[in-house]
């Protein structure tokens, strides 16, 4: 207890006894974990209120848009983080940024910092003689808004429309990477099911569907990548994103996605 769960690191068998307590609890009990059960970050990322982390719905019925607005929340706080206008210092219920600052308030004591690092020296900012030293925070919060959206590209996770050659209304330079159907929900996926559609081959079969188009899930982190090392303004990313995450029927209600649910259980 409070230390950085590592991988690959010596904290596999933490990691992994924690994930199926989370899933016996969610699957047997019907568990639902979010900020008022106490529970570690894992099962609410995993099996609670904060599965957005990975582009999936908290739930069963969670319409595409409330899960957008989850997913638009986090990005916003963590390009903050990465630009600096969020300090790693600041506590997390006054990050400014409402539908995350809500997520903790019964962490009255967490700031940004512990939240993306706990005790690990690896990314943590620090001061020295030749000044203050934070882009490594910075990077580490990039990381997590592109994980998010990587994420958004698995069969497993959301269910795309083709990428149909359209623009991105506003931008009209970049293209639409396919609407989203539907956000897919956890619970009731069958965990090999879903980790398949998370492997090198669905990945290299991405590719090479979208090989002739600019909106493959390599384009769009290249994208993304140019705003934060420009240091564009949340505003302007925002609109980018919002293309990203474009819904074909905002009212669409999460599921486990066709292909996935035959026998969801324990892996």
């Amino acid at each position: 207890m409070g230390v950085t769960i590592q991988l690959p690191a010596n904290h596999p068998k933490c990691w992994a006894i924690l994930y199926y307590d989370a899933q016996k609890g969610a699957i047997k009990k019907n568990l639902f974990y979010d900020g008022e059960s106490g529970h570690a970050l894992l099962y609410r990322v995993h099996f609670g209120d904060m599965q957005f982390l990975h582009s999936m719905a908290t739930r069963d019925g969670e319409t595409a848009d409330e899960t957008k607005k989850k997913i638009m929340a986090w990005a916003e706080f963590a390009y903050k983080v990465s630009l600096g206008e969020i300090k790693h210092n600041t506590s997390l219920n006054q990050c400014g940024v409402d539908g995350v600052a809500a997520l903790f308030k019964k962490k009255p004591g967490w700031t940004v910092q512990m939240l993306f690092t706990w005790d690990d020296p690896t990314y943590k900012p620090y001061k020295d003689r030749n000044g203050f030293h934070d882009r490594a925070f910075r990077d580490f919060a990039f990381g997590s808004l592109l994980h998010m959206v990587q994420d958004s590209f698995s069969a497993a996770h959301t269910a795309r429309e083709p990428q149909g050659g359209l623009s991105c209304g506003k931008l009209p330079d970049y293209e639409n990477p396919g609407r989203i159907m539907t956000f897919h929900s956890f619970i009731r996926q069958e965990y090999k099911k879903h980790s398949a559609a998370d492997k090198d081959i669905a990945f290299r079969e991405h590719i090479a569907r979208n090989e002739q188009t600019q909106s493959s899930i390599t384009d769009v982190g290249r994208i993304l990548r140019a705003y934060y090392e420009q240091n564009r303004p949340w505003d302007e990313i925002k609109i980018y994103l919002d293309c990203v995450y474009d819904l074909a029927d905002p009212n669409a209600p999460a599921g486990p996605g066709d292909g996935f649910s035959e026998k969801a259980g324990l892996f």
